[in-house]
């Protein structure tokens, strides 16, 4: 992770212990050696650096109460670290993708947005997947 521009960004990273289950139930293992990209925060990575960052931008989901139409989420679309994270940085708008999933909710202060582009998104203009900050 890092922050640039203000801008606090994640590497694509898998939370540790998962089991062969887990990571089977999508095709990431297929792509990459994902026991490669799991990753435990240590102490510093909650400290705040500098200014709050004006938003931040991951890949997985960082948030499970973001509202969901399955009935379970499954740890490899989710590290909570992330939005441990986020917030020691001061992040109030966060970027994700992974879920493949529309969403755009307020968590604690914290507004979720993910605006997939393909699988069940609704057809429209590009200004439709933009979202203002």
């Amino acid at each position: 992770m890092a922050v640039r521009g203000g801008i606090l960004l994640f590497d694509l990273f898998y939370r540790p212990g998962m089991t062969d289950a887990q990571i089977a139930y999508t095709v990431d293992n297929e792509y990459m050696e994902v026991r490669s990209r799991e990753y435990r925060l240590g102490d510093g990575d909650l400290a705040t650096r500098g200014p709050p960052v004006r938003f931040s931008v991951s890949h997985m989901a960082p948030n499970v109460q973001v509202p969901t139409k399955y009935r379970t989420r499954e740890p490899m679309f989710y590290n909570t670290d992330i939005d441990r994270v986020l917030r020691a940085h001061g992040s109030r708008v966060h970027r994700f993708g992974h879920t493949h999933e529309w969403a755009d909710a307020v968590v604690d202060g914290v507004r979720y947005v993910n605006r997939p582009v393909g699988y069940e998104a609704p057809r429209g203009r590009l200004e439709d997947f933009v979202v203002t900050v």
